[in-house]
């Protein structure tokens, strides 16, 4: 008897435990009545489809160990490059933006010109947000020469 519960415990293991639901579908330990968008938030999660919110915090790449939550509002901060964790779909420089250009305000951090609110962004070297959000100068302001010559 022991053997044949070892058996049956390791073909749940391997199978995902999906001969056990009526429904055929076992995601993280939990009958669902398919195989997407089902897990309530606080459930456990393993990609972004498993989720009802779509947001599977930290397990887009592993078994069971992400978390579903709600997807961060504009403003909120997010991991850098991690586009699924915003409403927006946009995580520039560490915050959820609305777009991803011209979103960013001055004096934030930036990678490139055009994320900028100012369309200027200071100081931008080949590392990712390295630069910082900054107001144009005005005509006559003191810059910096670009090589270009203008008649």
């Amino acid at each position: 008897m022991l053997i044949q519960h070892t058996y049956v415990h390791l073909v749940s293991i391997i199978t995902g435990g999906r001969n056990q639901c009526s429904s055929g579908h076992c995601i993280c330990a939990a009958c669902r009545s398919n195989r997407l968008y089902q897990v309530p938030n606080t459930g456990s999660c393993s990609t972004h489809n498993q989720c009802i919110s779509k947001y599977c915090h930290q397990g887009a790449s592993s078994h069971c160990q992400g978390v579903c939550q709600d997807k961060s509002p504009d403003g909120s901060s997010c991991s850098v490059g991690d586009r699924d964790q915003c409403k927006s779909g946009h995580c520039e420089c560490g915050f959820c933006r609305a777009a991803r250009v011209y979103s960013i305000p001055n004096l934030e951090p930036c990678t490139s010109d055009n994320q900028c609110h100012s369309r200027y962004c200071a100081g931008q070297t080949s590392l990712p947000c390295s630069g910082m959000c900054q107001p144009k100068l005005p005509n006559g302001g003191n810059c910096s020469t670009d090589g270009m010559s203008y008649f």
